[in-house]
């Protein structure tokens, strides 16, 4: 049994099919984009983490929000339904039904990398001793560039204060021993280890 967004669904290769069954007969496919090769066939399309398939509505609806800004211009910040600074919570009872969380717990903002330089000026207090941060590696650039810039705005070298964990020579994962002992080579420096959510 394995729980899944407060159920808990059999884990299991019947389970599996089963789920796939029903997702064919309450399919909602096609409110998507689904993209298409030179020939036109439709693609397999699993990259759902970073950016998934373009719901059909998208379209529309980031078109009545562009109308509502030549309209209003900053009024729609407070006019129109929903006003635009009230987004955050009307998303935020879907949001925390998707990730488990309470909705008191949830709040969206800004982007991923306003949100880590948010998250690294609060948290990323280095001295003279412990200046020291632990990243995954690869990581997107723009995470790269959050960190060294804030190490940097401190009067610190990134070259000498952020250090990257990767995976061995031909594998793909990052193993959690190497992470642990990073920690632990530099345990004496370390200000603060930084990893995605997916490690």
């Amino acid at each position: 049994m394995h729980p899944v967004g407060g159920q808990t669904i059999p884990n299991s290769i019947e389970a599996a099919r089963s789920l796939d069954e029903q997702e064919r007969t309450e399919c909602h496919r096609e409110l998507f984009c689904v993209p298409c090769d030179q020939d036109g066939r439709e693609l397999a399309y699993f990259l759902g983490n970073s950016l998934g398939l373009m719901p059909i509505a998208a379209r529309e609806r980031v078109a009545h929000e562009i109308d509502r800004w030549a309209s209003l211009g900053s009024r729609g910040y407070f006019e129109g339904e929903p006003s635009w600074i009230e987004h955050h919570r009307r998303l935020r009872a879907p949001m925390s039904r998707l990730i488990g969380a309470a909705p008191d717990e949830v709040v969206l903002m800004n982007s991923l990398t306003v949100n880590l330089h948010l998250m690294l000026a609060s948290f990323h207090r280095p001295n003279a001793q412990r200046n020291l941060i632990i990243r995954e590696s690869p990581a997107f650039p723009s995470d790269c560039y959050a960190i060294d810039s804030q190490v940097a705005q401190r009067g610190l070298d990134p070259r000498e204060c952020v250090v990257a964990v990767g995976p061995r020579e031909d594998e793909s994962l990052i193993r959690h021993e190497d992470i642990v002992g990073a920690i632990e080579a530099h345990r004496d420096r370390l200000s603060l280890v930084l990893f995605s959510g997916l490690n």
